[in-house]
């Protein structure tokens, strides 16, 4: 985004964490759902909520939880194509804007996320902190909504549908919750309390129905 000599002064980066800020992420979707618009293609924007921030930011500081912001932005970047913009949209809610990518490929792009998260780790002063998301995914041709706001709206409507469930997981598609962890076992809920039972598939249970167009399989029955 640094780049783009149309975007005016003071568009383009976050400064603390420097992925790009929520208004060059409105402006380059604008441009990408138009151009899908003609052409035929999906646009998925993704959601990354950081799950139990708040109590992180409680219990360790301004220091502790700035670098993990950074941590978190250079591991969102690390794993996007050239052509997907990844945006800080506000306090420790994330978002990537990836054009010509459906739900499928969204939900294969969140299991990449997942294995480069729990690969790396977060560590300050030798202290390894757990780091999971809550995410939500709207596509673009799939929703109600077509601008690239109503797109948002809807991803951070689902990002809090797979908090209230517990986190660590996304909801593709409202009332959809796919568990992003190896196992479909239940992530643990806030402050150390048991998340509220649902039902969860896995990512590849979840791929499979999207692929096969089986919305109606992929709805958890809860």
């Amino acid at each position: 985004p640094k780049d783009d000599p149309s975007a005016p002064d003071g568009l383009i980066d976050d400064p603390l964490t420097g992925v790009a800020s929520r208004r060059y992420l409105i402006t380059k979707g604008e441009r990408d759902i138009s151009l899908a618009s003609r052409h035929g293609e999906a646009v998925s924007v993704l959601q990354f909520e950081i799950d139990e921030f708040k109590n992180i930011y409680n219990q360790n500081g301004d220091e502790v939880a700035d670098e993990m912001l950074v941590w978190v932005a250079n591991t969102l970047k690390s794993q996007c194509r050239l052509e997907d913009v990844v945006a800080r949209i506000s306090g420790a809610v994330f978002a990537i804007l990836s054009p010509r990518t459906n739900a499928a490929q969204a939900l294969q792009a969140c299991t990449r996320l997942r294995a480069a998260v729990m690969e790396r780790a977060f560590v300050h002063n030798n202290i390894r902190y757990p780091v999971s998301f809550s995410i939500g995914i709207a596509v673009y041709g799939n929703e109600a909504e077509q601008d690239i706001e109503g797109l948002l709206k809807i991803a951070a409507l689902r990002a809090a549908e797979a908090r209230q469930h517990g986190g660590n997981c996304v909801v593709a598609e409202t009332g959809a919750v796919v568990a992003l962890a190896a196992s479909t076992e239940t992530a643990p809920g806030a402050l150390g309390q048991p998340a509220a039972a649902t039902t969860t598939v896995t990512i590849d249970e979840a791929l499979e129905m999207l692929v096969s167009r089986q919305h109606d399989r992929l709805k958890p029955h809860i």
